[in-house]
């Protein structure tokens, strides 16, 4: 895992190895003591508040043969490493298939009402259309819908999207949130919000 710590004291753990979002939470970043004390061996813990763990697999996946999930590499995922933008915000780059993924967070703290929030920007780029494609929002034990367009895991983490969602219930981690989606050639983008007002 690759954990990332924002000014807006939002973090989160990036899974390279299955390319997901693993882990969100507010407040202080981690304690790596664990990993100091025991020659690499041992665990790094969030420190901060309302940590949200994600199920396991990746979150870009076929919508109609998604890869059985296990503790292994996805086979038609390649982790093609990171850069950094002009804040140092890292943008994940993967391979899904054929197509290029960019998965970028930003951190925001609104004025207003001092809540905080991730932005979620993923950028595709495939030469050739891929249809019934599905992103994993996030899982949990409890998703309750809001509204069309916001869905609140566990009762702490809002999640805000714009498209066609479908919320699967009874799967060994709980419940599960993906949006579906067509991807056409050339770019395409998608944005998600989460956030913890």
């Amino acid at each position: 895992g690759i954990g990332v710590g924002y000014p807006a004291n939002v973090n989160l753990v990036f899974d390279a190895e299955q390319l997901r979002l693993a882990t969100v939470w507010t407040g202080k970043f981690v304690d790596p003591g664990g990993v100091w004390r025991s020659q690499g061996h041992g665990r790094v813990r969030p420190l901060g508040d309302q940590v949200m763990q994600f199920a396991k697999g990746p979150d870009l996946d076929l919508a109609k043969s998604p890869w059985t999930v296990d503790d292994g590499r996805p086979p038609n995922h390649r982790f093609r490493g990171y850069r950094l933008d002009k804040k140092r915000r890292p943008v994940f780059m993967y391979e899904f298939q054929d197509m290029q993924v960019e998965d970028y967070f930003v951190d925001v703290l609104r004025r207003d009402d001092h809540s905080r929030a991730l932005v979620r920007k993923l950028k595709l780029q495939t030469e050739n259309p891929v249809n019934s494609l599905r992103l994993r929002l996030g899982s949990g034990k409890t998703i309750e819908k809001i509204s069309p367009m916001r869905f609140r895991i566990d009762g702490k983490l809002n999640v805000l999207v714009d498209g066609e969602v479908e919320l699967k219930k009874q799967t060994p981690a709980g419940q599960e949130l993906y949006l579906l989606f067509d991807a056409p050639s050339g770019t395409s983008s998608l944005t998600i919000e989460y956030n913890w007002s």
